[in-house]
């Protein structure tokens, strides 16, 4: 009777940094790029519960502004599988963390960057909610595909928008949240 011989698959040593370990890395880098040479700050948060980053700005004497910008990143290698016939991009986001963003009292971004151009697209996931009517709360599946406009790109501008888009919040507020 012939012996049947195992398949033995050798097994890795050590961890191994995936490509997704690396585009997600490199999305980072991407948006903090132009956060920093606005002059503000972006901390990661690698503790991640649906924000992976939040960025602190400053006025034009250096000092620290009220409210936090809060960013999500999502990275791919594939930008094509994302693109509808218009050129926009449809994005599908898990709906539990769209009812963390929509319920959330400062900015919150979705960015989705594409690794082998080096560029990056972004929607303001609350404002986009609002102007689609979108009730989180009443969505019965776990994601919902975001639509992104083709010409939302991350520029050397945007961050200066998405200050303003803070600064829009506060006022609507009085500058008061809690009271």
């Amino acid at each position: 009777m012939a012996r049947r011989t195992r398949s033995i698959v050798p097994q890795r040593r050590r961890k191994s940094r995936t490509r997704e370990h690396v585009i997600a890395d490199l999305s980072l880098h991407f948006v903090a790029g132009y956060v920093l040479r606005a002059g503000y700050t972006i901390e990661a948060h690698y503790q991640d519960y649906g924000i992976d980053a939040h960025i602190e700005t400053f006025d034009a004497d250096g000092e620290v502004e009220n409210g936090l910008i809060f960013v999500q990143l999502k990275a791919t290698d594939t930008i094509a599988r994302y693109r509808m016939g218009d050129g926009d991009l449809s994005f599908p986001m898990e709906t539990r963390d769209l009812n963390y963003w929509a319920k959330e009292p400062y900015p919150a971004y979705l960015v989705l960057y594409d690794a082998p151009a080096d560029a990056a697209y972004w929607l303001y996931i609350q404002k986009y909610l609002a102007d689609h009517a979108i009730d989180v709360a009443l969505v019965e599946s776990t994601s919902l595909s975001l639509h992104i406009p083709n010409a939302q790109t991350l520029e050397p501008g945007t961050p200066a928008l998405w200050r303003q888009h803070k600064a829009d919040v506060i006022s609507k507020t009085g500058g008061n949240l809690h009271g």
